[in-house]
């Protein structure tokens, strides 16, 4: 708490500074504003859990949204204990610290009788610094967000609703709130995917506006038999990336934008990771199993199936298959059909890229706000049926960087996050840092680099989007000089689209070579990408990504 205590006095001096000078825009098209009294970015807040049918719903939906059929039935936003909290638009405290609605340890309640709603403000730090009864107007300050766990350092964050006067429903506050959420998702969400595709209904609730509206008690709307991402239990450590050094880029060329698929087709896309041409989708009418397509990228197209979906998992290369039969994976080599067999206790393993050795973390799914299971790293070459154990400790996590490293990550108290280097020949441990409030750990191809954000540092000026060399002893992080989303190019190249916080949706992209430090804008087309899902090609010419525009699957690429 003490490491917030002179950032959260400027804060709400700040923010009162604002409410009481600054009026509600009149030109919004919607009527509300962000619960937040500060702008996004990475020493306030980012966005953290989209509203209604999210991973972590479907995972969690017995759990912790039985009430609310198994949606997530707010949006959550990821910030420090005590920021500022405003209010979403003129009304009256109806509840303060009324349990009966949940989101404790400390919730408020407003009710806005002109909108025909009322907002719930929920895992609040303490008793709001309003009364029932009490008016307030848009952008004045209601309370300070807290943690669901009354720690600080276990879930820090908003939970904020939009109920109908009743209480009995709750609606989409990204149909009720004027913000860039299609800017907001570009970083991510806390489990790496916005929303959970039914295999049966691939299209279906699958973007930030499309959500459905919630009924309390009703019957559960994500019973669903085949998902992808894949549920708990049934994930893999990710993929290494495949190194590639590709030529130099010709920052000045222009880049064109095509369409490909509808609206209706094709949320979940994926490249070839070898392959320049290979692009593949999720596609199937409701009421039917989806299957894995192969787009035809002459016609603009979808060719022909792949599998059933959802997606099998590969290797790297996808060269092998992996599929589990009891506690044993079952590998296959699809370009002969041989099989191998190896004994992992039931987890799904992943392969490194040299296609000889397999990784995975023995360990229970692990609920967030409870203790962490302890979980070994183990890894096991294949033919030999006796795994390493490679690292043990609650809630560790690790993934292939090479053919021979694995980097794993241990959570602390505090918000920190142990990172270790792992090499599987000589056994050696090299411990990277233990960092504070990390998220979006990215390995790049072959190994050479790793990207992180540290939010909400003490230092304000030192969160952001980091560097860490992975083949250089002793080397520091490096924080960038842009905050934003970003892809691989190649092993030392990255493509980023920096977080905008003003209103113009339309994006930008930019080349940034980590050797030299230079980040290039790119000669593209006005774009904006829908859900902040965005992926590069093998070759590093082609970005796939749904415009927000047409709200269809487009390419944009290089002559």
């Amino acid at each position: 708490m003490q490491r917030f205590t002179g950032i959260l006095v400027a804060l709400v001096l700040v923010t009162i500074a604002w409410a009481a000078g600054t009026e509600p825009a009149q030109a919004q098209s919607k009527p509300m504003v962000m619960p937040v009294g500060l702008a996004a970015g990475p020493s306030t807040w980012l966005f953290g859990q989209a509203y209604g049918n999210t991973p972590g719903a479907f995972n969690y939906g017995d759990e912790w949204y039985s009430a609310g059929q198994g949606l997530h039935f707010g949006i959550d936003l990821s910030m420090p204990c005590g920021t500022p909290l405003v209010a979403v638009a003129d009304g009256v405290v109806a509840f303060a610290d009324d349990l009966g609605f949940g989101a404790g340890p400390h919730n408020l309640i407003l009710r806005h009788d002109a909108l025909g709603v009322t907002t719930l403000y929920g895992h609040l730090q303490g008793y709001p610094p309003v009364r029932p009864g009490q008016t307030v107007v848009q952008g004045e300050l209601v309370g300070y967000s807290g943690d669901p766990d009354s720690t600080c350092f276990s879930r820090p964050h908003l939970h904020f609703e939009v109920r109908s006067l009743d209480y009995q429903t709750t609606y989409n506050p990204v149909d009720w709130i004027e913000a860039d959420w299609n800017a907001l998702a570009l970083v991510g969400a806390y489990s790496g995917h916005l929303f959970q595709a039914d295999m049966d209904n691939a299209s279906r609730w699958m973007s930030l506006d499309d959500q459905p509206d919630v009924r309390f008690w009703g019957q559960r709307l994500n019973d669903y038999r085949e998902v992808y991402p894949p549920p708990n239990g049934q994930t893999a450590p990710t993929n290494a990336q495949i190194a590639r050094d590709l030529p130099a880029l010709d920052t000045s060329a222009a880049w064109t934008v095509r369409q490909l698929g509808g609206e209706q087709c094709c949320w979940q896309n994926f490249w070839h990771p070898t392959q320049p041409d290979g692009l593949y989708s999720i596609f199937g009418q409701a009421g039917q199993r989806a299957s894995l397509y192969a787009w035809d990228m002459v016609n603009s197209r979808l060719g022909e199936v792949v599998e059933s979906a959802p997606p099998s998992h590969k290797s790297p290369d996808w060269s092998m298959v992996i599929r589990m039969e009891g506690g044993d994976a079952v590998l296959t080599r699809q370009s002969d059909g041989v099989v191998f067999r190896a004994t992992t206790g039931g987890e799904l393993p992943a392969l490194n890229p040299a296609n000889t050795h397999l990784l995975w973390v023995d360990s229970p799914p692990s609920v967030p706000g409870q203790a962490r299971p302890a979980a070994t790293v183990r890894v096991m070459e294949i033919g030999r049926n006796t795994p390493t154990d490679l690292l043990s400790a609650q809630g560790a996590s690790a993934q292939w960087i090479d053919d021979t490293r694995v980097i794993a990550t241990v959570p602390g108290q505090d918000r920190t996050t142990r990172v270790v280097l792992i090499d599987t020949v000589s056994g050696e441990n090299t411990d990277l840092g233990t960092f504070f409030w990390m998220r979006g750990l990215s390995v790049g191809p072959g190994g050479q680099w790793a990207l992180m954000i540290l939010s909400n540092q003490a230092d304000a000026t030192a969160s952001g989007v980091y560097a860490l060399n992975l083949v250089t002893p002793g080397a520091q992080p490096t924080l960038l000089g842009w905050f934003g989303s970003w892809r691989w190019r190649d092993a030392d190249e990255l493509y980023v689209i920096p977080m905008q916080t003003d209103s113009d949706p339309v994006q930008a992209l930019y080349h940034h070579d980590l050797r030299t430090g230079t980040l290039t804008a790119l000669n593209t087309p006005p774009f904006t990408i829908m859900n902040g899902d965005w992926s590069v090609s093998a070759d590093g010419r082609r970005i796939a990504f749904r415009e927000l525009n047409t709200r269809e699957l487009s390419l944009m690429e290089l002559p």
